[in-house]
């Protein structure tokens, strides 16, 4: 079963709150093709004991935290970056992280493989 772990980490980042992704290597492999269908279907589902809405939009780079799931919602040019890092991250094979600009809820996402999955 895939890890896909989804939490607003205040302080993470040299003392910056970041969305921190936390992922294994069959958690990157399902996220990157849910958002590679989002970019060529305009919107996926992806559950994984959480509601994962990936929502391709115009202008959007930001991840709504909710009590029932996660709404991601990324331009298309935003997504083309997610889906660049997550692959990246397939392909290393070995723990690391990425991380990726974006407006809301905070200013970075961070992609982590096999990192904090503890």
């Amino acid at each position: 079963m895939a890890i896909i772990r989804v939490d607003l980490a205040e302080g993470f980042l040299f003392g910056d709150d970041v969305v921190l992704l936390t992922m294994d290597g069959d958690g990157v492999t399902a996220l990157m093709d849910a958002v590679k269908k989002a970019v060529r279907e305009g919107s996926s589902r992806l559950f994984d004991g959480v509601v994962h809405v990936f929502v391709v939009e115009a202008g959007a780079a930001h991840v709504q935290l909710g009590g029932d799931g996660i709404t991601w919602r990324f331009d298309r040019v935003k997504a083309d970056e997610v889906i660049e890092h997550l692959s990246a991250l397939n392909n290393l094979d070995r723990p690391g992280h990425s991380y990726v600009d974006i407006s809301e809820p905070v200013d970075t996402l961070v992609l982590s493989r096999d990192e904090y999955v503890g």
